[in-house]
């Protein structure tokens, strides 16, 4: 492991057999790729912040309030994780897509007419495709590491926040979700690892202007060269 990635690393700094910035200085005068670059990062962290908006309260729910089902709801949670998100993509596909079953189904109960041009694409295309798509594969890992973080917090605390006169939402604010924070940060850095580098995702929905994307077709044609070990650096960093 440690060799590849050595020699993929000391590619990027060479130049015509002598060491060289020159495929720094070529990525960063490509629009193209800072504008990939770009998106890469917008793909990370929006994809991180949705995780935290739909894990969050799930794991608040699950872990302060007792209901029917609370057992089943835990386990269904961490069934995103079996499948490879291209596989979650392709299905997400053939459920919401213009050809999805959901459209066929309207048309077939009469609230949708095929023949009137291009149907609806219910999961939408290109950025926010692919962000809905990371994060409902994804949330799984926000939401471990936020059950666990708030399994570890004392309710000593927030006991004494609520005998303090402080309200519930307050003291989730000022007490609750700072006490959390080392374990949402852990989660949020693998999400944000996992989007930033996927490749099935972005190709699936039609999405190729992210960095793994222009890596993975370089590799794929054997068409790469320094300025492709120099992506890799970059993401890397």
């Amino acid at each position: 492991l440690v060799v590849p990635v050595c020699l993929a690393i000391g590619s990027a700094f060479v130049h015509e057999g002598h060491p060289s910035l020159y495929w720094f200085g070529r990525i960063l005068q490509n629009r193209i790729l800072l504008g990939q670059a770009l998106n890469s990062l917008l793909l990370g962290g929006t994809t991180t912040v949705a995780c935290l908006l739909v894990a969050i309260p799930m794991a608040v729910i699950r872990g302060r309030t007792r209901f029917w089902g609370q057992g089943v709801l835990g386990m269904a949670v961490l069934l995103p994780l079996i499948l490879p998100p291209f596989v979650g993509a392709i299905a997400m596909r053939r459920l919401f897509g213009p050809f999805g079953v959901l459209n066929l189904l309207l048309a077939r109960i009469g609230l949708l007419d095929l023949s009137q041009g291009l149907p609806p694409n219910w999961l939408g295309s290109g950025f926010a495709g692919v962000v809905i798509l990371q994060t409902l594969h994804l949330f799984p890992i926000m939401y471990l590491n936020a059950s666990a973080a708030l399994a570890n917090i004392d309710p000593a605390y927030q006991e004494a926040a609520r005998n303090l006169g402080a309200g519930p939402l307050r003291t989730f604010r000022r007490i609750t979700l700072p006490l959390m924070r080392p374990g949402l940060f852990a989660g949020g850095t693998i999400i944000f690892i996992w989007a930033f580098t996927d490749i099935g995702t972005p190709l699936m929905l039609g999405y190729p202007h992210v960095i793994a994307a222009t890596i993975f077709k370089d590799l794929a044609r054997s068409d790469f060269s320094g300025r492709t070990y120099g992506l890799v650096v970059i993401m890397l960093t």
